[in-house]
């Protein structure tokens, strides 16, 4: 190869360049190349190195490149290289470690694929070398690299298994070694959608925020240095120029201080380009760009001349294109237009203080989009959050017509009422609160939807009016249209809501009450607002958003004490959302004891037998359940459809969802035959009773999910499919309810095999997961559990483990309420460990989960069974006494819960019976 010496002036870029170029695959180099924003002649050296590629990894090239002393002599310099180009050749040793091939190389690094021959555990690990001088000041940024990673433990950023210095006191670091191709390449072979660029950017936000959780800022996010694996999980790479933060801003080390601005620059911040101290804003840019980019797949400025100071200059004075402009794929230019465009441009602000103020606040704004919520990027006007909610919530209910002349002729009328998922939530019926609320009041309510709906026919044309649209018009203009009559605006508001929730829209009432909420003076009716506030508490609840509902309840309750007699059934409904807050708090004691007190009081005010009554029962077995009181839950659900049954309203729907919540009950005890029964009879006679609504899409997923338990996963897709989508249209793509029965479809796609299915799913509801309910609520670790077996099935044991695991120590902490989705993942880390031919390993994960359901379930449960298998396979593999005792017992439960053709019984009795 020709002398390099000609590149030592402007090495610095080209080595960066280096850099990225060689993490790309050869045959997309030169579409690369000619994307940079760099001079002809460093375009050109670029073009040359890279077309004699065999070359570039020689020995001959390493010896031949300029040396980066960083003021070291340069005896020590030629020393070090020389070293380095002993080091680079496979089979050489480093440490511990004998190297494979190379991975690729940097500017001041290289990578090898390399795997340890000491005999400690056996793993093939991505070892960072020097590339060129073993300085000390290199080794000082690698040492630094090892401490920085070492602090950090999330799934997303790849793991440091060692770090050290070989017989010559060379430093290496050993990172977990990911298979996977940088984050644009890999969108755009596979031309995935805006929404599943989106589910990529949040788990690299995920990943960055974690870092800075722990005064970490990475300062080098990139493509290059995001890999997605064949799962479609996101690794961060290279932490080599990360720096640790006191309060906001990244300390600087004499290694920076010595070596210049280290970063790449089509990503770097304009704080970055001006030379200022960098926080974590400088990452929120950085990753604005990498999302851009992504989600155009272009640059997001426009240069006049390609040069690196004209983009420098372009960074840190022009405003970036709006990315719906940008694009030049027609769909993705509509699907980027508004809330998009306002996120990006937001991550982008040129001024720090107008960007979002953390990797943690834009991954929400990106899931707020994703499921169709008001984004904070976005002006927060009423209209706004208005036409969000419509966008949630398209499906017609009733002719216009029918709901006018019905409200026309007194809101006494029945309407069919629905509660939200399998928490049932209380809804204060229409027909007492029309008895309750004053003839002012129904008057207004007349007056406002007759002249809706006047407005409505002449805005259409005379097409059809659904009561949906009519609703979702009156909401957007009650307030303007009672703004001179405060106290009557409170009126109309909560019938409104009420309307709204009689129609079994769970978050209709959200943009109509915070609007309400946010226009309230000082003569506003405080009845009103004290409602609002309380409907208000119970619709977060359900959003999984507990810190706001228990900001908003104790004004309401604080209105209800100042005159008891008066408003006495509002305070009883009042108790019920407290107990429903306790519960959400984790505090199930003193939820039980408030749902007691609530039952208590009700019994005094309407009588034992009374529809709210039986709906308060309904919350205490839920509750009780919680707590793993089973059979006291189970007394309950028998009150609660008692009274029912006395009412003469076993056949209502609020009565087949207690049906409903039997057998989910009884699934959890692991009685499935049982749930199998209560659960189809649920769901079909509510579809029956009341159409698709959000309890025929719980009780439907749960059937669903006994139907893949019983190895029926076909029909159990077929059923979770249609769960899903009207669990999306009652109650909202991001509510618990659609959560939950996403969860079951991914368990049955697993069971079916479709594995890429699962994961495409388990990767869409996890981002609506933690946008909604947040990374700690038990449904979103659920979720990640899912994910977990995802990996074990297809055949991934090593990272299942690790997933399970970590999974198990979270939901220890838990308490509780997630013992048995502890136990579900120690189950889930033993057949990890069995997979890996780890029998002994898995003995105590496994035994543990067995002692758990031994303590919750019912003694013939079939869970409890496979626990047992599991077990019982770990103690004959490891050659231990008990294994086949345990395998015989677990085989005839099996059998009668199961059938003895499914695949546990046919799995377990192989393990029994040896060949001859």
């Amino acid at each position: 190869m020709a002398d390099l010496k000609f590149l030592a002036e402007e090495w610095p870029t080209i080595s960066r360049r280096l850099d990225e170029a060689l993490s790309i695959a050869p045959r997309e180099r030169d579409i690369w190349l000619d994307s940079l924003h760099e001079t002809d002649s460093i375009k050109t050296k670029l073009r040359n190195l890279l077309s004699d590629a065999v070359g570039v990894e020689t020995d001959d090239f390493l010896g031949s490149l300029p040396k980066l002393t960083l003021g070291i002599d340069e005896k020590a310099a030629d020393s070090g290289a020389h070293g380095a180009a002993i080091g680079a050749l496979i089979g050489a040793l480093i440490g511990p470690y004998r190297l494979i091939r190379e991975l690729g190389v940097g500017g001041m690094g290289a990578v090898w694929l390399a795997e340890r021959i000491d005999g400690g555990l056996k793993r093939q690990v991505a070892l960072k070398l020097p590339r060129m001088t073993w300085s000390r000041d290199l080794a000082e940024r690698m040492s630094r690299e090892r401490d920085i990673l070492a602090s950090l433990d999330h799934p997303n950023i790849a793991r440091i298994y060692d770090a050290g210095s070989d017989e010559h006191d060379r430093p290496y670091l050993a990172l977990e070694y990911v298979e996977g191709e940088p984050i644009n390449v890999y969108c755009k072979k596979r031309a995935f959608s805006i929404r599943e660029r989106l589910l990529l950017v949040l788990q690299v936000s995920r990943a960055v925020a974690h870092a800075h959780a722990r005064l970490v800022v990475h300062r080098d996010l990139k493509p290059a240095n995001i890999l997605v694996n064949a799962d479609g999980q996101v690794r961060l790479l290279d932490f080599g120029i990360a720096k640790l933060m006191e309060g906001e801003l990244a300390q600087e080390t004499q290694l920076t201080q010595q070596s210049g601005r280290a970063l790449t620059l089509d990503y770097a911040s304009p704080e970055q380009i001006r030379g200022e101290p960098i926080g974590t804003a400088s990452d929120v840019y950085s990753l604005g760009i990498v999302a851009y980019e992504l989600l155009t797949e272009t640059k997001p400025y426009q240069l006049k001349r390609q040069s690196a100071a004209a983009l420098e200059e372009a960074i840190a004075s022009v405003d970036v294109r709006l990315a719906s402009i940008a694009s030049s794929n027609k769909i993705f230019s509509k699907d980027l237009k508004g809330d998009l465009d306002a996120i990006l441009n937001k991550a982008l602000k040129k001024n720090v203080a107008e960007r979002y103020a953390s990797v943690d606040a834009f991954a929400q704004d990106i899931e707020r989009h994703l499921a169709n919520l008001p984004v904070d990027a976005q002006p927060d006007a009423f209209i706004y959050r208005s036409q969000k909610f419509w966008g949630r919530n398209k499906l017609p209910v009733i002719a216009a017509v029918a709901l006018s002349i019905s409200l026309i002729a007194g809101l006494s009328a029945t309407l069919w009422q629905t509660r939200v998922a399998i928490a049932q939530a209380h809804r204060a019926e229409i027909e007492s609160d029309a008895a309750r609320r004053a003839a002012t009041r129904e008057e207004a309510v007349r007056y406002q939807l007759t002249n809706l709906f006047r407005t409505s026919i002449a805005q259409t044309g005379g097409s059809p009016v659904t009561a949906k649209m009519m609703l979702d018009r009156s909401a957007q203009r009650v307030l303007k249209e009672y703004r001179q009559d405060p106290h009557l605006a409170g009126k109309v508001v909560i019938t409104l809501s009420d309307l709204y929730a009689a129609l079994g829209d769970v978050e209709g009432q959200l943009p109509l009450l915070e609007g309400f909420l946010a226009a309230v003076g000082p003569e506003t009716d405080r009845e009103s607002v004290a409602l609002a506030q309380q409907k208000l508490a119970l619709i977060e609840l359900h959003r999984g958003r507990v810190e706001r509902a228990a900001d908003l309840l104790p004004r309401a309750e604080a209105i209800w004490a100042s005159a008891p007699a008066q408003y006495r059934e509002q305070r009883l409904e009042a108790l019920f959302v407290r107990g429903h807050l306790l519960r959400s708090l984790g505090q199930l004691v003193a939820s039980i004891e408030m749902y007691q007190i609530a039952i208590a009081e009700r019994t005094k005010f309407s009588g034992h037998v009374h529809k709210e009554t039986a709906n308060l029962y309904n919350s205490l077995a839920i509750t009780l359940a919680a707590d793993n009181r089973t059979g006291e839950a189970l007394d309950a659900y028998r009150t609660n459809l008692d009274i029912y049954a006395k009412l003469g309203q076993s056949d209502d729907l609020d009565a087949l969802v207690i049906l409903g919540n039997v057998g989910t009950l009884a699934l959890r005890n692991g009685r499935i035959r049982e749930a199998e029964q209560n659960l189809k009879l649920a769901f079909e006679k509510q579809r029956e009773r009341a159409g698709d609504s959000a309890p025929v899409a719980a009780s439907m997923g749960l059937y669903g999910a006994v139907l893949t338990a019983l190895n029926y996963p076909d029909e159990a897709i077929s059923i979770l499919k249609s769960a899903v989508k009207m669990a999306e249209n009652f109650a909202g793509p991001a509510s618990p309810l659609a959560i939950q029965d996403r969860l079951f479809l991914t368990d049955a796609f697993i069971a079916a095999g479709k594995f890429e299915d699962a994961r495409e799913l388990a990767m869409q509801n996890l981002a609506f997961a933690l946008g909604s309910i947040g990374e700690t609520s038990l449904l979103t670790l659920r979720v990640r559990l899912s994910q977990a077996h995802i990996r074990l099935k297809s055949g991934n044991a090593i990272m299942a483990y690790r997933e399970f695991a970590d999974l198990a120590e979270r939901l220890r902490k838990a308490g509780k309420p997630a013992q048995l989705s502890l136990a579900h993942a120690l189950v889930g880390s033993g057949s990890a460990l069995l997979a890996q031919a780890k029998p002994i390993e898995a003995i105590n994960p496994l035994r543990e989960a067995v002692e758990l359901r031994e303590k919750l379930q019912w003694q013939e449960s079939w869970e409890l069974a496979i626990a047992r298998s599991r077990l019982g396979e770990a103690l004959q593999r490891a050659n231990t006494a008990g294994g086949v005792e345990l395998l015989n017992k677990s085989m005839m439960t099996l059998i009668t819960q199961l059938g003895k053709n499914h695949p546990e019984v046919l799995k377990v009795r192989r393990l029994v019976v040896k060949p001859d």
